[in-house]
């Protein structure tokens, strides 16, 4: 099999989105073996997904918006400090959550069946929702970092690469 950009070489490797032939120079362009073209619509999907995640964030600080308004006309007026935290807790309560399933997937990746039964999976997520609620003030703007930092990333390597 030749290569897909270089008809001229053989190839050593393929594509994993298209299976196309790569030559050793080509397979070693990007971390993962992909032809230009597939690359680019890696990183497209990457990027829609980070936009997934700021339209889910919005909507749990929107939701949490609809709870501190409810909750200051219940309370004849409420507080400022209700208006303003609410959304931001629920919003980073989201990232937060993201931030936790991360971190459990990395460290229980080896470990298969570690949650045997519906009990345990209630308390596995009811433990997880209490963490995600009160860690939100110092891992919601972590996740949100990394969020934003992998947006840049994948936002500037397409404008940097152009199809083959």
């Amino acid at each position: 099999m030749k290569c897909y950009n270089h008809p001229e070489k053989d190839s050593v490797g393929s594509c994993n989105g298209c299976n196309k032939g790569l030559c050793k120079e080509c397979a070693s362009i990007f971390n993962v073996p992909l032809c230009k073209p597939c690359y680019i619509v890696d990183r497209a999907s990457t990027i829609r997904g980070v936009y997934g995640v700021f339209a889910f964030t919005l909507f749990y600080a929107g939701l949490g918006l609809l709870a501190a308004i409810s909750l200051g006309s219940s309370t004849r007026g409420g507080s400022i400090v209700i208006y303003i935290m609410w959304p931001i807790l629920s919003g980073l309560s989201y990232l937060s959550w993201r931030f936790i399933s991360r971190t459990i997937s990395m460290l229980a990746s080896k470990s298969v069946g570690w949650i045997v039964d519906i009990k345990t999976y209630v308390l596995y997520l009811f433990c997880k929702l209490l963490l995600s609620i009160f860690i939100s003030i110092g891992a919601g703007p972590l996740e949100l970092i990394f969020l934003i930092r992998k947006w840049r990333v994948a936002k500037g390597e397409i404008t940097a690469i152009q199809p083959a």
